[in-house]
């Protein structure tokens, strides 16, 4: 990525010749060179570690499409939520529309208010969100009251993601005991109870691994709405059984998805929670 953005950036802002060489003479290019020696043994290590590559490849299964129907300038004036927020329930209804009941929904926040900060944890699906995806086709619950419940449901969600962007996440400072339980713990044998307690709260599988992708470079070129924009962001589902969900706002009126899971998997779909999704958005629209 950073390689991506020099390449970007010099292409938009130009290169100024005295400006980068002046700033080459305070930066060390010392360049180290590595000798392989290639032997049978390297040689069946690369083949072997190629085949396992290919084959783990092979099974991901990727749908990705632009989707110009709802975009984040809609989602703002017509359901007057945050537009991620409204995403991230989404994602929740489809999966409960799909397979039924409420799976660990991950989502990254990003800490740039820290000297160093990289992210924590937002834990997307709560109290709110859940009787959300409850209600939301059940027949006796009317439009209005599905409307309170979206709307709570962001509330939520947006204010834990300021409380996460301030260092108010909870899974950072569990690994942080995590790995300070277990350091105790091979020292002493003082915390076996709570390291179990850690780890299991720790490596419980993430079902859906969600991410708003950010994008810069289309803003600093000025985004034209008709612009045929090239794949952005996606990522592996976390879960052999579940989803990853990428999703990147671009411009007003459109939104990139990007959908995985595993074909290994026989009740993942990507193409079928892709559907899902989108008709999750239409329908929670169709009632603001």
């Amino acid at each position: 990525y950073r390689w991506e953005w020099v390449l970007a950036d010099e292409r938009i802002s130009g290169y100024e010749w005295a400006t980068q060489l002046e700033a080459r003479k305070t930066v060390s290019c010392e360049v180290e060179r590595y000798d392989v020696t290639e032997t049978a043994e390297l040689h069946e290590s690369i083949r072997q570690a190629s085949k396992s590559l290919e084959g783990f490849a092979d099974d991901i299964d990727v749908h990705q499409i632009l989707y110009d129907k709802v975009g984040q300038a809609a989602i703002k004036k017509q359901a007057k939520v945050s537009p991620d927020g409204f995403v991230q329930l989404a994602i929740q209804l489809t999966w409960r529309r799909l397979h039924g009941g409420v799976v660990p929904v991950y989502e990254p926040c990003m800490m740039r208010l820290f000297l160093k900060g990289r992210t924590d944890t937002i834990r997307s699906v709560t109290d709110e969100s859940a009787a959300f995806t409850e209600q939301f086709d059940n027949a006796e619950t009317t439009n209005d009251q599905k409307r309170r419940l979206l709307a709570n449901a962001v509330f939520v969600h947006s204010k834990q993601t300021r409380q996460n962007m301030a260092f108010g996440g909870i899974d950072r400072h569990l690994f942080g005991l995590a790995v300070l339980a277990m350091g105790l713990n091979s020292k002493f044998g003082w915390f076996a109870q709570e390291t179990a307690f850690l780890k299991s709260a720790l490596t419980r599988p993430w079902t859906i691994s969600s991410s708003q992708v950010p994008q810069s470079q289309l803003t600093s070129v000025g985004l034209d709405e008709d612009m045929n924009v090239p794949g952005l962001g996606g990522f592996g589902a976390v879960d052999k059984t579940g989803y990853g969900v990428g999703y990147c706002f671009i411009g007003k009126n459109r939104v990139m998805l990007t959908v995985t899971s595993y074909h290994s998997c026989e009740r993942t779909s990507s193409q079928r929670f892709f559907e899902a999704l989108t008709q999750s958005v239409e329908d929670m629209m169709a009632i603001c």
